[in-house]
């Protein structure tokens, strides 16, 4: 085999195995206990210097146990880019001293987030990583090359 194959088959493995862990991680929030958290501030943040797509952030905090946490966590996945006026929307719903729910991980409470699940990307992120990387592996060997040549996709 050659080294794109290997290339390929190692990246498509590292991927599929990172967003099945968050993927899995993110149905298990919703389960997660839940606590009151306060909230310290919220904004909206440009996510891109090159489109007009920004991101809500709210800033929390809360405990567990006695113990305090602060985080920013609106998404366990992430940052969510989205256009101005939706982050602003999103952001405009937590204000200063509210309190809010915040779900957390009873195995790591400062891991916490104000929007358990939401895993659908994830799971079409997944589901496109799987079937489009083996592909990009084949197209690599010779079998690979000849099939998609007589259905006229060249490869180099």
């Amino acid at each position: 085999m050659n080294a794109a194959l290997w290339f390929y088959l190692a990246v498509t493995v590292a991927a599929i195995i990172w967003l099945a862990w968050h993927y899995a991680l993110a149905v298990e929030s919703r389960r997660w206990p839940r606590t009151k958290a306060k909230v310290i501030r919220a904004w909206v943040e440009r996510t891109d210097s090159e489109y007009a797509y920004y991101s809500p952030r709210v800033e929390y905090t809360f405990k567990v146990s006695g113990v305090p946490h602060r985080s920013t966590t609106i998404w366990l996945m992430g940052d969510k880019s989205m256009r101005k006026g939706r982050a602003e929307l999103m952001a405009s719903g937590y204000h200063p001293g509210d309190e809010v729910d915040v779900w957390y991980d009873p195995t790591k409470p400062e891991r916490s987030t104000l929007m358990p699940g939401r895993a659908r990307g994830v799971l079409a992120a997944l589901i496109a990583v799987s079937v489009i990387g083996p592909l990009l592996a084949v197209a690599f060997t010779d079998r690979g090359r000849q099939f998609f040549e007589a259905i006229g996709i060249h490869i180099e």
